[in-house]
């Protein structure tokens, strides 16, 4: 035996059919469809006789009969219309099936007219059939209610259309009822996505924003090195991030936080690329810039570069060399061109050591032995391990000069004497000459300071020149 749930499905399903065929004037069909009401209602009596929706399937499946006879002028099998009321015909037998005896309330309302409903309550059900239509239920509902209170007792209550009205708006308040709760658990379930997202969300923002900035041009080496290290960190934090699962998406704000550092990833390598190549570029032009230096021609001798001058440019290289680590291709073409450079250098200074020459000594003074002797105090103060090979004053006489000078923040009146000499000397067994200014100032008494002066410049000598 079926399921009574399955069976008054079925009831409703094919008398909802059978409904509309009669209303679309397809009496045939809607009469063959009454047969099989008959069979399923049997069933239903069989199952749970005392179901209310039975008694309601009952009512509505008569009243189908009745209208189906009224529309068609004859009985639904499709004889003459008879006279008199009787009982309708059993269906036919099924196979393997013996249909059990209908009910005598099921018999009685099936053969039976139903009773007259006051004209009130006939005009408050076709009201509210077009409320329920319309999806107005609490009017509807207020009604029933109202045909409850104020016609009480003055009808049959197993009426079809009155029953038939009310199994509606149950219905239509059940699925409202329904459609209620499942608006309010969307609703919560909603609120807990949410919730999950933000939570989720937030903790996220919080690890993007405290990754350091990077991609910023700028022209400072060590930012740029910070700003790699930088790059490389988010790098990581980011793909760990790519790997979480996002079930209720992301918010706005992630949303815009990764957007940004997205784009700073993919866009840091492009702009590391570029400062790299103008690092490059500006290294190598330093390196020129001395190299075309040793190109000119001064005083007729090649021009070169002191050891101070050599200082400075491997200074200068030596901020590109965290950019450029050893073993990358840039730090080998910057070390051969410097090192170019200073075979350039070597061989201005070889050349220029065989055009140096020492000045005559012409100075004949009797402070000549005592010039000299100063002059070779500075060498030796610079060098210890220097040897004096001979010196030479080549300034005819002393010369006075009387000037303004700048002394401790003060302007003063200054008398002075300058005289020049030369120095030759070897350090690690490599000739120098030594050009010296010397000078001494005169006092208020007339008489003359000690003597001071300074070491001008030092160029290579060549040994035959010494």
């Amino acid at each position: 035996m079926s399921d009574i749930k399955d069976i008054l499905k079925s009831i409703s399903g094919e008398l909802r059919k059978a409904q509309n065929n009669m209303f679309s004037g397809k009496f045939a069909e809607a009469a063959e469809i009454t047969s099989t009401l008959d069979m399923l209602l049997e069933d239903a009596v069989a199952a749970d006789p005392g179901h209310v929706q039975v008694k309601t399937f009952t009512n509505q499946i008569a009243k189908l009969k009745r209208d189906l006879e009224q529309r068609m002028g004859k009985a639904p099998g499709g004889t003459a219309k008879p006279t008199t009321t009787s009982a309708p015909q059993p269906p036919p037998p099924r196979p393997a099936t013996t249909a059990p005896q209908q009910s005598p309330a099921a018999a009685t309302t099936s053969t039976k007219t139903a009773p007259v409903l006051p004209a009130g309550v006939n005009k408050r059900i076709r009201d509210m059939n077009e409320l329920i239509r319309r999806g107005k239920l609490r009017d509807a509902a207020a009604l029933l209610e109202e045909i409850d209170r104020q016609y009480a007792g003055q009808f049959d209550t197993e009426n079809p259309d009155y029953l038939d009205v009310k199994q509606r708006l149950e219905t239509a308040l059940k699925e409202m009822e329904d459609k209620a709760k499942q608006v309010e658990a969307d609703k919560n379930r909603a609120e807990q996505e949410r919730a999950a997202r933000e939570e989720l969300s937030k903790e996220w923002e919080t690890r993007l924003k405290e990754l350091p900035s990077f991609n910023v041009r700028t022209a400072n080496i060590q930012n740029l090195l910070e700003q790699q290290q930088a790059f490389e960190v988010a790098s990581k934090v980011y793909s760990e991030y790519k790997t979480v699962d996002f079930p209720y998406s992301k918010t706005y704000g992630l949303q815009q936080i990764e957007k940004t550092i997205s784009t700073n990833i993919d866009q840091f390598p492009s702009l590391l690329e570029q400062t790299r190549k103008k690092a490059f570029d500006e290294a190598i032009a330093h390196i020129d810039s001395r190299y075309t230096g040793l190109d000119r021609i001064v005083e007729g001798k090649p021009a070169i570069m002191n050891d101070g001058s050599i200082k400075q440019t491997e200074t200068f290289l030596e901020k590109y060399w965290p950019l450029f680590p050893e073993g990358t291709p840039e730090h080998t073409q910057i070390n051969e061109r410097f090192e170019e450079l200073i075979r350039k250098n070597l061989g201005n200074r070889e050349e220029r050591a065989k055009q140096v020459t020492m000045r005559d000594d012409i100075y004949q003074g009797g402070d000549a032995a005592d010039i000299k002797k100063r002059m070779e105090e500075f060498i030796l103060t610079a060098d210890g391990s220097a040897q004096i090979v001979r010196s030479v004053v080549y300034s005819p006489e002393w010369k006075e000069l009387s000037q303004w000078e700048d002394y401790a923040g003060n302007k003063r009146f200054v008398t002075r004497g300058e005289i020049y000499g030369q120095v030759i000397a070897t350090i690690n067994d490599v000739p120098k000459l030594y050009t010296v200014y010397i000078t001494k100032e005169k006092k208020s008494d007339g008489s003359w300071s000690l003597l001071t002066g300074n070491v001008m410049y030092i160029e290579d000598i060549a040994q035959e020149n010494l």
